[in-house]
């Protein structure tokens, strides 16, 4: 999801890039750079964001126990069902 939609609710859709304004006036030209460079900087921290947010989730989470065949374990018979 984009940050734009998530503000106002629906995605914003250019006709334009870069590579077109070139008919346009030099304050669009502007404007086009930044906005681009603007989502490039948000993509780049909302992927460290998820990179931090897996990183301490995974923190809290264990492997769970190595069983190999043939090992014994307890089973509890209150998880089985009738």
């Amino acid at each position: 999801m984009s940050p734009f939609k998530a503000n106002y609710g629906y995605v914003f859709k250019t006709l334009l890039l870069l590579k077109q304004v070139k008919k346009l006036s030099d304050i669009a030209k502007e404007r086009a750079k930044k906005l681009t460079t603007l989502h490039k900087k948000l993509c780049e921290s909302a992927k460290m964001v998820q990179k931090r947010m897996k990183m301490y989730y995974n923190k809290k989470r264990s492997e769970g126990p190595d069983f190999k065949e043939r090992d014994r374990v307890w089973l509890l018979y209150k998880n089985f069902k009738n």
